[in-house]
């Protein structure tokens, strides 16, 4: 197969080069509309994939160019997402399919492949429906083994439609791609009457058709005949929709005018008669009933908008989930709107299986879709920061809600890159609902599940910082750089250390290390004062080689007095991108003297997703000499069981805001009982923090929970004032004590 891409990102042309080569296909590409041009002039292919907007010109003219020529080749236009009236007439110009940017090269290249195994006559020589049997090299069909005598034209539609079963295409589609002609030039009556020559030729009752059947308001849709049995059973299964089967509507003023078989099924109804005439959002269950809306609201308007997985509601009470795309239509010379439709996995199901939840006191906006960009789960910082509510959002393609501020080619490469590596950094500038610019640095990463099939994307976006005065960002990032490196070069930054008890006696199992700044001018400041700048500058990772040097040397120190004591310390995500972390760390163990199994790390569930791979192999390797690794804030971020298989963790905390109410919110105390429970089936520790009352102590001691930090057992002070008294003393000669996180 040859294969032609236009398209002047070279990002995208190479990639998809890269995945087409694999599959044994020939690549022919070109960066501008002339250069497609003269190789269009210059040879064949079996595929054009064109992008509609060149730098010299429009995909639209190679469509031409291709069908002036008499070439069959398949055209796939690749068109941005508020580009509808140029895919239309591009495929009114006799294009075949289009895919929107951006987008992942495996749905271009599962497309591709497609037209080959329908093009290919060595592998697919017969489709084979029940007792139909199309034998394409022959040019023959039988049916129950009897031929059937088919004219030329009957049988090349027959042959089209059965090898795209469940697809519905108009006249004019089936004019363009059959006859190789157009509405203009051909009557689409001709179409209606040579459909009906072959229902009186394949049809058991031409008169009511179950294979080759009508979409009102459509076209024409080959159907695969089923076996009764089966069919009967699919009707009786509550809630049950056949995976795979696409129906269609057709839609006047949001009121359904048509509705093919397919539909029918889908919704659980008797016939299309109870469906005519009704606001197609009563269709829709109530948790995506506000989406729905908004996304018809955004229609009204004029905007063009992307797919949409909505919850369904059928009339014996279940919910199934599809996956509705729109496009404009015609019905009795008047405008109308044309939804397909088609069963979608339920994903909320899915992803309950692969991830705990986000929550309000996660700071960075967190945005969870299914592989196709469809939101699935939103958190309280990305309703703050775009200004939709998660239940307006649900089920709404990602750019649908999160518009970008102007095209951006760098977007459908990204995407490109996140599908072929699993992650992509980079920054963006985004519209949020009020209209006002959104700028944000954007980590995302593609979850995969045990075979490798995508399941997530997760988004964590982190707005710019604005400065507060009219200097420029650069000379402000440039003075708070500037004054926490005088802070290290002075040794400004000191470690404080909150004790981490058993909650049954209450003796000092470990101490977290927290740094304090002791600025000259300000006093003693808390983190929250310096670390987001300390991040964003990069001086955080000389700050933690402090911090780590302080921590292992004053913990060495007490254990070498006989104090049973160990000591956690913080990891963020740019320490745990630095590739001498694992060098600093060894080498900090060894200058202090501090054993390994004394020494925790603790990492938040957003850093663990910002570089999976890279965070994965510095903690095998720093779990590998006998350090533990704790989750910290569990259940505020995005840790999918996966990650829990994945890092070699020895511990999670319980955030503190699942603590605060513990005693008094029955949700709370769910919530805490879940990750206690997760805790016991995985072996892990588990400490809950934040503890600052006798009945939150109580509450999680009911609930199983065994070890506890909160200033109710103390607040982070200096090391001199550690209360050393309540640890426990070494028992052996060794030095080694019992192993507990902090």
């Amino acid at each position: 197969m040859r294969v032609l891409i236009v398209e002047d990102d070279v990002a995208v042309r190479q990639l998809v080069t890269r995945s087409l080569a694999k599959q044994g296909v020939e690549i022919t590409t070109a960066g501008t509309c002339a250069a497609g041009l003269a190789e269009l002039h210059h040879s064949s292919f079996d595929v054009a994939i064109l992008d509609l907007t060149l730098p010299d010109g429009s995909g639209l003219d190679l469509v031409r160019t291709l069908r002036e020529l008499g070439s069959p080749a398949h055209v796939i236009m690749l068109s941005a997402a508020g580009s509808e009236r140029d895919r239309v007439q591009a495929l009114e110009l006799g294009a075949d399919d289009y895919v929107v940017k951006p987008f992942f090269v495996r749905e271009l290249v599962a497309r591709i492949l497609a037209v080959r195994r329908r093009r290919d006559g060595a592998r697919d020589t017969t489709l084979e429906y029940g007792a139909i049997v199309i034998d394409l090299a022959a040019r023959q069909v039988t049916i129950d083994g009897a031929a059937t005598s088919l004219t030329t034209k009957e049988f090349d539609l027959l042959a089209f439609l059965a090898a795209r079963p469940g697809y519905a295409f108009s006249r004019d589609e089936l004019l363009r791609s059959v006859w190789q002609s157009a509405s203009d030039w051909q009557q689409p009556s001709t179409v209606t009457e040579h459909v009906r020559r072959i229902r009186t030729k394949i049809e058991p009752d031409p008169l009511n058709p179950l294979v080759l059947q009508t979409v009102r308001g459509v076209g024409y849709r080959f159907e695969p005949p089923h076996d009764k049995q089966v069919e009967q059973a699919v009707a009786t299964s509550p809630g049950h929709v056949v995976s795979g089967v696409e129906g269609t509507m057709v839609l006047v003023d949001g009121h359904i005018v048509a509705a093919d078989p397919s539909i029918v099924s889908m919704i659980g109804v008797a016939t299309e008669a109870d469906l005519l005439g009704r606001d197609v959002l009563e269709l829709v269950a109530p948790q995506s009933m506000t989406a729905a809306q908004a996304r018809r609201d955004a229609a009204s308007t004029g905007l063009a908008q992307g797919s949409q997985v909505v919850a369904m509601r059928r009339p014996d009470g279940t919910e199934s989930f599809v996956e509705v795309t729109s496009s404009s239509a015609e019905w009795n010379g008047g405008p109308a709107r044309r939804l397909s439709i088609h069963p979608s996995a339920d994903p909320p199901a899915r992803l309950r299986q692969l991830v705990t939840g986000v929550f309000s006191e996660v700071s960075d906006a967190v945005i969870v879709t299914d592989p196709h960009l469809h939101v699935r789960s939103w958190n309280q910082a990305a309703a703050r920061l775009y200004g939709w509510a998660e239940h307006e959002v649900l089920g709404r393609h990602l750019f649908d809600v999160v518009k970008l501020a102007a095209d951006d080619p760098k977007l459908t490469s990204g995407l490109l890159t996140l599908e072929e590596t699993g992650r992509w950094f980079g920054e963006s500038h985004q519209v949020a609902r009020d209209g006002s610019l959104v700028t944000v640095s954007s980590s995302m990463t593609l979850v995969r599940d045990d075979p490798g099939e995508p399941v997530v994307i997760v988004s964590v976006n982190r707005p710019a910082a604005v400065p507060r005065s009219n200097a420029s960002p650069h000379s402000r990032n440039s003075q708070v750089e500037t004054e926490i490196q005088r802070g290290l070069d002075r040794d400004e930054f000191v470690v404080h250390y909150q004790p981490v008890v058993a909650l049954d006696d209450l003796h000092v199992i470990t101490v977290e290390a927290l740094v304090r700044w002791n600025h000259p001018d300000r006093g003693l400041l808390l983190p929250a004062s310096f670390i987001d700048a300390a991040e964003r500058t990069g001086l955080i990772v000389e700050l933690g080689r402090a911090v780590f040097h302080d921590a292992c040397r004053q913990t060495a120190e007490w254990r070498r007095a006989g104090i049973d004591l160990g000591v956690a310390i913080n990891l963020s995500a740019r320490q745990l991108s630095d590739v001498a972390l694992f060098d600093d760390i060894s080498a900090m163990l060894t200058v202090t003297g501090l054993d390994p199994d004394a020494l925790w790390l603790e990492v938040t569930e957003t850093a663990l997703v910002e570089d999976v791979s890279q965070a994965a192999d510095v903690l095998h390797r720093l779990a590998a000499t006998g350090i533990g690794i704790t989750i910290d804030d569990f259940g505020t971020g995005w840790a999918s069981l996966t990650y829990l298989k994945q890092f070699p963790v020895s511990a999670l905390k319980i955030d503190r805001s699942f603590v605060t109410d513990i005693d008094l919110n029955p949700q709370d105390a769910a919530i805490a009982r879940s990750i206690l429970s997760l805790g016991e089936e995985l072996d892990l520790v588990v400490v809950a923090e934040g503890i600052e009352t006798v009945p939150q102590q109580q509450a999680l001691q009911a609930l199983g929970c065994m070890i506890g930090q909160g200033f109710l057992f103390g607040k982070p002070v200096p090391a001199a004032e550690v209360p050393i008294e309540r640890a426990r003393r070494f028992r052996r000669a060794d030095g080694l004590g019992d192993r507990m996180p902090g």
